[in-house]
């Protein structure tokens, strides 16, 4: 594996941010500048995200993650990010790697029938996450409709590469991961073996 870890510059810590009390916490790492694993609405809106991502990114690629103590699903919002979620930090960090992953969480409601589902402008990433999770068993399909992952500006595309990868986990999904840490271990190995096809910097 090239040698691309910062390891004098990693930056990492865990605080509430500033004027909104105890609601949000966030986590940030910089290590690997060619991939960056990112959860911006971890905690209780879309929960077990934020445990994914660093999951996959583990001790060697960055990773950026928040989580709320606010439920959106208990007010009735919808999937739309405020401000709060939109951090200098982490937009910094993606901005600086090659490539970003982001980690959504769908509620009941907006169940596909399977267990992941991916978007995002980079068809062969796509691809390659999926055939590895498909070989770990679980069930994913590829979305190749017009999506808010597929817009430009949208985080995951925000990379020097300009094109990333959403993956979108169920409900049912997530609550099985957090419950069962060698589930959680297969997960995250099939996922980081995807990128690792494709992007062999990972």
């Amino acid at each position: 594996m090239p040698n691309r870890f910062l390891s004098d510059t990693v930056v990492e810590y865990s605080r509430p941010l500033q004027g909104q009390a105890d609601e949000v916490t966030t986590c940030t790492r910089t290590a690997c500048l060619s991939f960056v694993i990112v959860a911006q609405y971890g905690g209780l809106e879309e929960p077990g995200t934020d445990i994914c991502a660093q999951k996959i990114a583990g001790d060697t690629l960055s990773v950026h993650t928040l989580a709320s103590r606010h439920n959106r699903t208990a007010a009735g919002s919808d999937l739309t990010g405020r401000p709060v979620h939109n951090r200098p930090e982490g937009i910094a960090l993606v901005e600086s790697c090659q490539t970003a992953l982001t980690i959504r969480g769908r509620y009941t409601a907006q169940e596909m029938g399977s267990d992941i589902s991916i978007d995002g402008l980079d068809k062969a990433l796509a691809s390659s996450v999926a055939h590895a999770l498909c070989h770990a068993e679980f069930e994913v399909r590829i979305l190749n409709l017009p999506s808010r992952a597929k817009h430009a500006d949208n985080l995951c595309n925000r990379g020097l590469r300009g094109r990333g990868i959403e993956l979108d986990l169920s409900h049912d999904l997530r609550e099985r991961l957090m419950a069962d840490p060698g589930l959680m271990g297969q997960f995250a190995a099939a996922v980081r073996s995807g990128l690792q096809s494709v992007l062999a910097d990972c």
